[in-house]
């Protein structure tokens, strides 16, 4: 073998070794880190449970953190189907009672449970965060860490009055906020990121615990400048420094606000974007960004798209966005094209119809229809649907026994956001099983370059080219189209 070739062969085993050698790391940090565990206090509303979603999905995909390492705790209320959605990653899942105010406060709720004790260290994470990389590194033995506050506030004197009401003889160190130069208790950590080693849980749960009480019973300082949100972060200052507990901060790179005006420099390991999310569930970036944040975001938001969820996704939408509703396909111009395109059809002459992807209603509202059910998988959008049309039928799309088939079936602007084929086949088998007569639906013929840059659309095959194959109907017709979206009429 000549010397090339001998060249070439070393060049390939020292890669082989690299990739060894890097398994055998990655099986050793996790080793390492398995007994660090993550949570997260889940409340009743879809902002929270698309924050959620892609929090836990950026811990397992981004930080490397096993499921079984994941604690997400629920409030009662919770949606049972989004539960089931948790479920499917493979997490534990928890129910607390609500504490406290019933919202700040309730992430106090989370240090009951037990197997956190257990853990070398938990790390406290608020919903509105995303992880980029592994948190690891920030602990150190019967240590706290936290981030200072963003901004001083509440002010100093606020607090120094609150400890000395509270009975404290001494008050903590004092030291400048992160983002300005006012001053504030050391300990006085941004609520979104705290490492707290597993045997300090307990005793800091019921001091938290108490101190949070406490505050809301005495919160008059509070109420007086309008503060109330912050029992939560005060109580904790309070609890640490009560128990005389290490506390150190850590850099704003673990806990990066996404509100602020001030640029952002660097690549973060943890993104606290607060309410920073567009009406497509990515993240939107106040004020100016270096190339390294950019590319954080960047990051993020890839992983919200690969990790997109319909279901979870649609209801945020609809609480956040409503005078969006589900997209330009049901506003302004197409609106009213598609009205005018169904009436044609004969949507208020059939016997009974089925709507599947009802969503805020708009489109259909206007109508005078007999024997109509609409279906969707977001509970919020058939909150809004049936406040818009109390008279009609809706159906939460959970189970497919209770959903009737009917004379006229409608689907518009779904399929193409079936994120896999199975799903894709799945609907339309779904729309043919309950279709009696016709069925009248929309999606692309034909792709297009932009369907592989939306995270939102997907492109399967051609809609006639399935409704075709499938045998199902004796008449198959485009009748119409807005955008690049084409609606089929097929008639069995």
């Amino acid at each position: 073998m000549n010397s090339i070739g001998h060249h070439s062969l070393s060049i390939q085993w020292q890669k082989i070794r690299q990739r060894i050698n890097s398994s055998l790391a990655n099986v050793f940090n996790q080793s390492l880190s398995k007994d660090f565990y993550y949570s997260c206090v889940v409340d009743a509303t879809p902002l929270f449970y698309w924050q959620s979603w892609g929090l836990v999905n950026s811990l397992i995909q981004c930080a490397k953190v096993l499921p079984q390492q994941i604690y997400v705790h629920c409030t009662p209320e919770v949606d049972r189907a989004f539960l089931e959605q948790l479920k499917t990653l493979g997490i534990n899942l928890k129910a607390i009672e609500r504490f406290g105010d019933g919202k700040y406060c309730n992430k106090i709720a989370q240090l009951k449970t037990e197997e956190l004790t257990r853990a070398k260290c938990v790390f406290l994470l608020d919903t509105d965060t995303i992880v980029l990389g592994q948190l690891t590194e920030v602990y150190t033995d019967n240590v706290i860490k936290g981030k200072i506050v963003d901004l001083a506030n509440p002010q100093l004197s606020v607090l120094q009055e609150i400890f000395t009401q509270a009975g404290f003889s001494d008050h903590p160190a004092i030291c400048s906020a992160d983002y300005e130069a006012d001053l504030t208790f050391a300990n006085n950590f941004n609520g979104g990121f705290y490492a707290v080693p597993g045997n300090l849980i307990k005793h800091l749960g019921e001091r938290w615990h108490y101190w949070a009480l406490w505050l809301i019973e005495n919160c008059s300082i509070l109420k007086r400048i309008n503060k109330q949100d912050h029992v939560d972060q005060i109580s904790f200052a309070m609890a640490s420094h009560e128990l005389s507990l290490s506390v150190e901060q850590i850099n704003r790179q673990f806990n990066y606000p996404l509100h602020l005006e001030e640029e952002k420099t660097g690549y973060p390991r943890v993104i606290h974007y607060h309410r920073n999310i567009s009406p497509t569930g990515m993240l939107e970036v106040t004020g100016e960004q270096d190339s390294e944040f950019s590319l954080a975001v960047e990051d993020a938001n890839r992983l919200l798209g690969r990790c997109f969820n319909n279901q979870i996704f649609w209801s945020f939408r609809y609480q956040m966005y409503a005078e969006l509703g589900s997209g330009v396909g049901s506003r302004g111009e197409n609106l009213n094209y598609k009205r005018e395109l169904l009436r044609k059809l004969g949507i208020e002459t059939s016997q009974s119809i089925l709507d599947v992807g009802c969503g805020d209603l708009e489109v259909i509202k206007a109508f005078k229809l007999s024997n109509y059910t609409g279906v969707d998988i977001s509970s919020q959008a058939i909150e809004l649907a049936r406040q818009k049309r109390p008279d009609l039928n809706f159906i939460l799309l959970e189970n497919n026994l209770s959903i009737p088939a009917a004379d006229l079936v409608i689907c518009l602007e779904v399929l193409i956001h079936q994120h896999n084929y199975d799903d894709y086949q799945r609907l339309i088998k779904f729309l043919i099983d309950k279709t009696i007569n016709k069925l009248i639906v929309s999606g692309y013929t034909e792709e297009k370059s932009h369907h592989h840059d939306n995270h939102m659309v997907n492109f399967q095959e051609s809609l006639i080219d399935s409704l075709s194959n499938t045998g199902a109907f004796s008449h198959l017709e485009i009748v119409g189209r807005h955008t690049d979206v084409d609606i089929i009429l097929a008639i069995k």
